[in-house]
């Protein structure tokens, strides 16, 4: 099952605490750059709100990057079937011929290494859940028959 979606509160901390990475060159100047995550299942060019239902941290990361000056042409799933990449990059761009940002924590099944630019436990906004019953002046909500 999958995790989650994180709150856009988690994503504005998480974008306070990128933004704040230096800028950093990209791999090539020649090759095009994508960013791949598993958070996603395809291929997408698209600047996302951190409020927007579609939004992940890879698209997060992309909207930082894209501020630094720093062409990142979409964000693409690092998820694979039998060894194949299960979406396509834009054409004509192939996994062959772009450079792919792996931006998530590791994978001990593919090798991916955790990535600097990964979701981490202190961007996660906590919240405090609300009360499950309300206590009225009376002590007795929630109570059968108590009226």
């Amino acid at each position: 099952m999958p995790s989650k979606q994180p709150s856009p509160a988690t994503f504005d901390n998480f974008e306070m605490r990128i933004s704040k990475f230096p800028a950093f060159p990209p791999l090539s100047k020649t090759r095009p750059l994508y960013l791949s995550s598993y958070s996603v299942y395809a291929t997408s060019t698209k600047d996302r709100r951190n409020d927007d239902a579609l939004c992940t941290d890879a698209h997060v990361v992309m909207r930082v990057m894209r501020s630094k000056g720093i062409a990142v042409k979409g964000v693409t799933s690092a998820r694979r079937k039998k060894g194949t990449p299960i979406a396509d990059l834009l054409y004509p761009d192939t996994h062959e011929t772009s450079d792919i940002l792996y931006i998530g924590k590791a994978s001990y099944f593919t090798g991916l290494k955790s990535s600097g630019w990964r979701l981490l436990a202190t961007d996660f906004a906590t919240t405090v859940p609300p009360p499950k019953c309300i206590i009225d002046s009376t002590g007795l909500s929630g109570r059968r028959g108590a009226l």
